[in-house]
């Protein structure tokens, strides 16, 4: 990928993430409560992981600006129903992205395998 391309689809979507989803979205207990339904109905099926996914630095710090508990809120769940919680939000610089968010191919391949480390 061109990283002209690349760098133009980046400022597209922190723009739009920044100017229009920062100030109308919060933390939904409606999601979050079907997100402890999930976990509840998984936990007898096997082994329950809960992963935040980074994405680019700049699309970290706005969802960190708009819901900066979030990670917090989902260890704390994790530790309610003692499921393993992989919080890879802070390692950003780690992998490259296509667009902020969605990572390079390559990028995904190192992320799977970093994310099956036993805890």
């Amino acid at each position: 990928m061109a990283k002209d391309s690349v760098r133009k689809r980046e400022l597209s979507k922190i723009a739009f993430y920044r100017d229009q989803m920062a100030r109308t979205q919060k933390l939904s207990s409606f999601r979050i409560k079907a997100l402890e339904d999930i976990i509840r109905f998984l936990k007898d099926k096997g082994t329950v992981y809960l992963v935040r996914i980074p994405a680019s630095e700049k699309i970290m710090a706005v969802e960190n600006s708009y819901s900066p508990e979030f990670s917090e809120k989902i260890r704390s769940i994790s530790k309610q129903y003692n499921v393993h919680f992989f919080d890879f939000s802070l390692k950003a610089k780690d992998y490259r992205y296509t667009d902020g968010n969605h990572m390079y191919k390559t990028s995904g391949k190192i992320f799977t395998g970093r994310s099956q480390i036993p805890f």
